[in-house]
């Protein structure tokens, strides 16, 4: 996927590049080629160059083109990897929901309050009171695996 994207990101960059140099080359080309005279010929050594610049700038026009077809594609791309990761989310809330709930319980024998209080704030249920003040705590089981890690 890195070597994918950042080979597109290179053509990229030298289309933009090609695209810059664009007005260079359609001035250049626009730009009138003086015509020697008698007297110039005879005191110049060498010759006047002619550049056709027009396949030039026709094979611009097609990167430009190709550039704007591969920034649709791109965005096509990027818009289907946003979706198939909300899709992802939602299999994985819709397996959550089927799967079965296991629990973490804890006991303890006290009536003083503040203790209630921090197994509230630590994330304990409180599930039931007994008369001889044993009390019954639960939490949701995190899925582990052997060895102690979380899946």
């Amino acid at each position: 996927m890195n070597k994918t994207l950042f080979a597109a990101v290179a053509v990229v960059a030298i289309a933009l590049a090609i695209v810059a140099l664009q007005p260079f080359a359609l001035r250049a080309a626009e730009a009138p080629v003086a015509q020697p005279d008698a007297q110039d010929e005879a005191n110049t050594v060498g010759a006047v160059m002619r550049i056709d610049l027009g396949p030039v700038v026709t094979q611009i026009q097609a990167l430009q083109k190709e550039l704007s077809t591969m920034k649709k594609s791109m965005e096509d791309m990027q818009k289907a990897f946003v979706e198939s990761q909300a899709k992802q989310a939602d299999i994985a809330a819709a397996m959550n929901r089927l799967a079965p709930r296991r629990w973490d319980y804890k006991v303890l024998r006290t009536l003083n309050d503040s203790a209630v209080k921090a197994e509230g704030i630590d994330g304990w249920e409180l599930v039931a009171i007994t008369p001889q003040g044993w009390i019954f705590f639960r939490r949701p089981l995190l899925a582990v695996e052997e060895g102690g890690e979380v899946k």
